[in-house]
């Protein structure tokens, strides 16, 4: 009987619209899915005997195909479609043995199931941003997270101090589309911070610093700010004398309700989170004399760290954005928040301007060489990104003169001095044109008035001509005498010639006027045409101009790139050199080899980026100039770094679908077995089953003591690698840091012309038990200090032995434990009762893939956290720290004239006494820290060891005894066989999904988006949407059916790395930047 399989297609329909696609692309492949599921269930019939069992082993393995093939995917795209899609089968495994969990085997089913739906979580991916005030992290945060003011940001002065994490927001209440958490220290952090505060307000001979004098000390005006920030209500007077009581204020009601509280705000939009957030993370400049804010209570340095979470795409796939500006700061419980998160970063952006960024030498000089040595031990190093923010920030003329004189900007240049001199030239001549059509309006309204004149005196001669001849007649009847007549005839004589004499006037002052209009007439076409090659002129000239300085930008951008990598490289050489000077020519580091400087050069990821000029060509900062300097959104380089970010995230994200899938495959196959051994039992005689459950038990036996064996052997050679490379090297650094430990000492309490500290800051860092950090951000760590020889020491064998012995050495062993249960399979493969069974062809193919899935989970980096590892390398400090403990003590009681000198020989008794044991403390404390972390590892391989060989038995032993779970429950064994039917048509059309990435941001105008057709040629394309310049731009790629093309993913990569400028390409040979490798 042939039955047409029933796909089940509504959950991979809507794991689309989940995935991280653009609406289009959405539309497009739902489409191609629906199209794509109804073909497949015209053509995937199922042959079935009449009972409706399965006959064929080959149809088991064909239904596992797809997810099989999908174990070894690349597109994250597909891989997230499969996660849901095998969410959906898992939750029907379950409903389908809701009735049977009473049974052992099935109750343990229903745990994988509930387990793996529970891992398929996203997991959290943390990156860390730092960088000084003012390098324009929050602007650069709010870009790559598209939104305007998330994260506060002020052109006057700093508003972020407090560690900020930025993570999605899962909540699906709009009136909750912005959420936070704010968590602030607990009361006993307080009163330390209070008293420490105090500590600040003293003056180097014990006496309290003035109130006049607060401003003037940089110290005490820090302790003044934040007591007064939390406690408006006290005076300066009160603080400059120190009268208040640290338990006494943590008391106060304000103060006590919010400590070791976490409160919670929401929002429906932007703005109004940001309004409430920043009461409580902006430190706020007092405005003098401004009543409103003086009395008011802030809350920032009670506020220990602050959870955002926001709708964001690229946060969606579980990055975790952390704004660390508590790094260096000096408040106890804020810093070591910041240390926990970054050992918790699998990502580092460090963020600094351009303007600064290359002549500072920040690459070089990152954040410090104490930070660059800690990446160092962490091995961290490929985790960092260098972000320079405000590239808009450029002085064209300066750009221009250090670019190369046959630059094509140059020319650029040229044309628009001529064009300006061509504009120039055209507003004088404009002028000219406008005065003379002004003064032809001032003649023809003159003659205009001349002509009424005129015209009005003929009116009046031609009245009084009439007025004339009728007086003339009346004089004629009554007087007849000659003389009278003679001067009426005179008189009309003249008026007559007057008259002629007005006409003719009148007709040349018409026809000049006349003249003067055609004139004008003329002149206003010629102004016109004037204004529209002005204004065409001007058009060219801001284009022009728009685009020198987007050249220049880029420029510097390009040059920048280089300078950066260079810099970071010598910074780690630098760091290398001083470890092998520490150990002397004769050290133990004897396999020391050397880095390829020019290869970690090239590998860093540089980003030239102006959040700003984003923003602004986004549509947002609506109220800022238009930005000029950048012909895309491309060229702002926000895009480029947030599809860095999303790569960051893939790399997690992806291994966590392959194990998921792993697991999957491992739960549906068991289920395959059982429903083999029904339809296929072995059906062993009795003696015949012994025998098989013997040699089965002995195989197991001989497995088990293999595995253990080589778990030995290598856990051995990890422990000798820890000898070699640190036991001899931690015995020797003790004895140089011991050494070392009084000069350093002496150091601190010389005078500040000679490198030492002054009297405030050596209080400071006494009463902060060793490490105190300053307004300018400069920290003071006598603990590091005294540590650093030491650390110099042993902090290339250290990173070695992290990052290629012992990884080599467990990655050796995964292969030894996965050709251990190969052999064994060999083994089994002998017992011809078995090796023709259905159901032991698929227990085989069950022992292959535990096989491989044990060499891929046995890797350091899976078993071992980083935090592990950190937690050896980072156990020197609190070492030191417990023993100048005492010291420490005796310096925060000491007040009075002469303190100062007494707290110096406090210290410098307490070096000299513990020099030796402080330092074997410190190494004893990491050789602990690393057996703790060898045990372990140790017991991370065992317990994946035993997992693997405990299923391998259990699938034999069900194979030989034909146990049949399933026999007795005929309910969930038919819901089961029909799942296990439909299995290839889920997984089928998740493979033959079209694969795109987007690079654009999201609109969050709802702007409709035209349809853009998938690319279905052989080579991959660049396709830009309608709208691009508004800023949507998609890189989208159609990979063949079965999984990727090598020659097409190539081609994608060259594509994506050329439109985004390529950060992350290798280095340009260009003169000056090249990189050679130095001796060590």
């Amino acid at each position: 009987m042939i039955r047409t399989c029933p796909l089940r297609r509504t959950s991979l329909l809507s794991s689309v619209a989940r995935v991280n696609l653009s609406p289009t692309l959405q539309r497009s492949t739902t489409s191609r899915l629906r199209a794509l599921s109804t073909s497949r269930t015209a053509r995937v019939p199922t042959t079935e005997t009449r009972d409706g069992k399965q006959n064929s082993l080959g149809e088991h393995m064909r239904k596992l195909a797809s997810l099989q093939q999908l174990i070894s995917e690349t597109s994250l795209v597909r891989l997230e479609a499969a996660l849901e899609t095998g969410n959906d089968l898992l939750q029907e495994i379950k409903s389908a043995f809701a009735d049977a969990t009473s049974v052992e085997e099935v109750a343990k089913w229903v745990k994988q199931a509930h387990d793996l739906q529970a891992q398929s979580r996203k997991q959290r991916t943390v990156v860390g941003v730092v960088g000084s005030t003012g390098a324009g992290k929050s602007s650069m945060i709010n870009a790559v997270l598209d939104e305007e003011n998330l994260v506060p940001t002020n052109g006057m002065r700093a508003c972020t101090a407090t560690i900020t994490e930025i993570q999605f927001n899962e909540t699906e209440d709009e009136q909750a589309a912005y959420r936070a958490e704010i968590h602030f220290i607990h009361a006993n952090d307080w009163i330390e911070e209070l008293h420490a505060l105090r500590g600040d307000l003293k003056e180097p001979d014990g006496d309290l610093v003035g109130a006049e004098r607060l401003g003037s000390e940089p110290r005490a005006a820090i302790a003044y700010d934040k007591i007064r920030s939390v406690y408006p209500q006290l005076s300066k007077e009160d603080i400059a004398k120190r009268e208040f009581s640290p338990e006494a204020l943590a008391q106060q009601a304000p103060v006590k309700e919010v400590l070791g509280t976490v409160k919670m705000i929401t929002a429906p939009t932007s703005s109004a989170f940001t309004d409430l957030l920043r009461e409580y993370i902006d430190s706020k400049d007092r405005v003098r004399g401004h009543k409103n804010n003086s009395d008011r209570m802030e809350f920032w340095p009670l506020v220990k760290f602050v959870r955002v979470f926001v709708r964001s795409r690229i946060l969606e796939p579980g990055m975790v954005l952390v704004d660390l500006p508590g790094l260096h700061d000096s408040n106890a419980a804020r810093s070591a928040v910041a240390a926990r998160y970054l050992q918790q970063c699998t990502g580092l952006w460090v963020v600094a301007p351009i303007t600064r960024i290359v002549d500072d030498k920040v690459a070089q000089n990152l954040l410090g060489m104490s930070f660059k040595r800690q990446l160092q031990f962490d091995g961290l190093y490929s985790a960092v990104t260098v972000i320079c923010t405000k590239t808009d920030d450029i002085s064209v003329t300066e750009a221009l003169r250090s670019m190369p004189l046959d630059h094509s900007v140059h020319l650029d240049y040229m044309t628009m001095a001529t064009l300006k001199e061509t504009e120039q030239r055209s507003i004088t001549e404009s002028s000219l044109v406008d005065k003379r059509i002004a003064d032809l309006s001032g003649l023809i309204d003159s003659f205009d008035e001349d002509v009424e004149q005129l015209e009005l005196s003929l009116e009046s001669q031609k009245d009084e001509t009439q007025d004339s001849g009728t007086a003339q007649q009346v004089t004629t009847t009554s007087s007849s005498g000659e003389d009278s007549l003679d001067d009426s005839v005179e008189r009309q004589e003249k008026r007559v010639d007057s008259r002629e004499e007005a006409i003719r006037r009148l007709a040349s002052l018409r026809a000049e006027k006349k003249a003067l209009r055609a004139e004008k007439s003329d002149l206003q076409e010629k102004a016109k045409s004037l204004r529209e090659d002005l204004d065409k002129t001007r058009i060219d000239i801001g284009g022009l101009q728009s685009g020198i300085k987007s050249a220049c930008i880029q420029y510097r951008n390009q040059y920048s790139r280089p300078v950066i990598r260079l810099q970071f490289a010598e910074g780690l050489k630098e760091l290398d050199e001083e470890s092998l000077l520490s150990q002397g020519e004769s050290g133990h580091d004897s396999s020391y080899t050397r880095r390829d400087y020019q290869a970690i050069a090239a590998r860093l990821p540089v980003f030239c980026v102006s959040g700003r000029a984003y923003q602004k060509m986004s549509g947002m900062l609506r109220n800022d100039e238009p930005t000029t300097g950048y012909l895309s959104l491309e060229e702002t380089e926000i895009i480029a770094l947030q599809e860095h970010a999303q790569k960051t995230v893939a790399s997690t994200r992806t291994d966590t679908c392959h194990w998921y899938l792993t697991n999957l495959r491992s739960l549906v196959s068991q289920l395959m077995v059982q429903v083999l051994i029904a339809d296929k039992p072995l059906d062993l005689a009795k003696d015949l089953k012994d025998e098989e459950l013997h040699f089965l038990d002995k195989s197991l036996k001989e497995l088990s003591l293999k595995t253990r064996s080589a778990i030995k052997k290598a856990v051995d050679k990890c422990d000798l690698a820890l000898q070699d490379a640190l036991d001899d090297n931690l015995a020797s650094a003790a004895i140089h840091a011991s050494k070392a430990a009084p000069g350093i000492a002496r150091s601190w309490g010389k005078p500040k012309r000679d490198g030492g500290i002054s009297f405030s800051t050596y209080r400071a860092t006494c009463v902060r038990d060793g490490k105190y950090t300053g307004s300018s951000g400069t920290t003071t760590d006598f603990n590091e200090d005294l540590c650093l020889p030491l650390m110099k020491h042993i902090a290339r064998p250290w990173e070695r032995i992290f990052s290629h012995s012992i990884p080599d050495i467990i990655e050796s062993l995964g292969q030894d434990l996965s050709q251990c249960l190969s052999e064994f399979q060999d083994q089994m493969h002998t017992r011809p009762q078995l090796k023709n069974s259905e159901p032991y062809e698929l227990v085989s193919y069950r022992v292959k893939n535990r096989a491989e899935s044990l060499q891929k989970a046995v890797k350091f980096n899976k078993l071992m956290k980083l935090e592990d590892q950190q937690k050896a390398n980072r156990s020197f400090k609190p070492a030191v720290q417990r023993a100048m403990q005492k010291a420490y003590d005796f310096c925060k009681a000491e007040s009075g004239a002469g303190s100062f000198e007494r707290m110096k020989g406090y210290i410098a008794k307490q070096v000299q006494n513990e020099q030796k044991s402080m330092f074997d403390s410190a190494v004893s404390a990491a050789q602990d820290s690393l057996e703790e972390l060898l045990d372990k590892l140790q017991q991370s391989i065992k317990s994946e060891v035993e997992l693997a060989i405990s299923q391998v038995s259990a699938d034999y032993k069900d194979v030989i005894e034909d146990h049949n779970v399933l026999k007795a429950l005929n309910s969930a064994q038919k819901k089961i066989r029909n799942l296990l039917d439909d299995l290839d048509s889920r997984f089928r059309p998740v493979l033959e999904m079209p694969v795109s990435t987007t690079v654009g941001h999201d609109n969050k105008r709802d702007e409709p988006a035209d349809e853009v057709s998938l690319i279905t040629s052989p080579s991959a394309s660049v396709v830009l949407e309608p709208g691009a310049e508004q800023g949507t731009i998609k890189h989208e790629v159609l990979l063949s059916k079965g999984g990727v093309d090598s020659d097409m993913a190539d081609s994608a990569s060259t594509l994506e790395e050329a439109a985004k400028g390529s950060p992350t390409a290798s280095v340009p040979t260009e003169p000056g930047f090249s990189l050679k490798q130095g001796s060590g």
